[in-house]
């Protein structure tokens, strides 16, 4: 048997559940020697103090998200240190919001690890709470604004996410951001049944992206429903 902590990883093939593997131990490694480092000045180790433990943590976070090699433990080691951090925060709605999702949820139905994994609306909640967590912390943060926001539409909490939805779309720092953020506005819109509005929330983001079919089949639906309502 290999010596030391244990971390295991699932894989997820094609919506079906693959083998649980027993991952390195590097990662474990690491999150140890940087509980050794001392700040300047200091005279006993203090990782929650040091600023390069913290981007430390806030890079190989993000990079294992990008590289979908979620690791719950990687992040928590992190918040434990840095329990106050917006962009650590905003990371753990990220990687719960993408619990949450279909690819992942209907691929652990039947399987999932008690006590780890919740239901799609307990991921969505988890996700909820971190970005509020992320909003407190930096309240100029749009995109956990935008994340918010679409996690509380998913949840049933529309009225809640419309502020969120459309405080932050003219400072999202990239043409893809805004895009989703107007088709994410117009489903919370649709919600509250104000379909004129949700219209021009998918029209602005058929202008952004003028080959995007998803504005359209938006609005087609949109007709449909809003001649059930009227």
């Amino acid at each position: 048997l290999p010596f030391g902590p244990k971390r295991f990883r699932r894989e997820l093939l094609d919506g079906q559940t693959g083998a649980v593997t027993l991952t390195g131990i590097h990662w474990s490694l690491a999150e140890a020697a940087v509980g050794f480092v001392t700040p300047s000045g200091a005279a006993k180790p203090a990782p929650g103090q040091d600023p390069w433990v913290r981007s430390w943590y806030e890079a190989t976070v993000t990079w294992m998200q990008g590289t979908d090699q979620h690791d719950e433990e990687h992040l928590n080691a992190a918040l434990s240190l840095f329990p106050a951090d917006s962009r650590l925060w905003f990371l753990a709605g990220c990687e719960h919001e993408a619990y949450a999702s279909p690819a992942i949820q209907v691929a652990l139905d039947g399987a999932r690890d008690a006590g780890r994994l919740g239901t799609a609306r307990d991921e969505l909640r988890r996700a909820r709470d971190a970005f509020v967590r992320s909003i407190e912390a930096t309240p100029d943060n749009p995109e956990a604004h935008l994340h918010l926001g679409r996690v509380l539409t998913l949840l049933g909490d529309a009225e809640e996410a419309i502020p969120h939805l459309t405080a932050p779309h003219d400072t999202l720092p990239s043409i893809r951001l805004r895009y989703f953020n107007r088709m994410f506005l117009g489903a919370g819109l649709e919600r509250v049944q104000r379909f004129s509005d949700a219209a021009d929330a998918y029209d602005d983001a058929a202008r952004l992206f003028p080959r995007a079919q998803s504005p359209l089949l938006a609005r087609s639906a949109l007709a449909r429903r809003r001649d059930a309502y009227e």
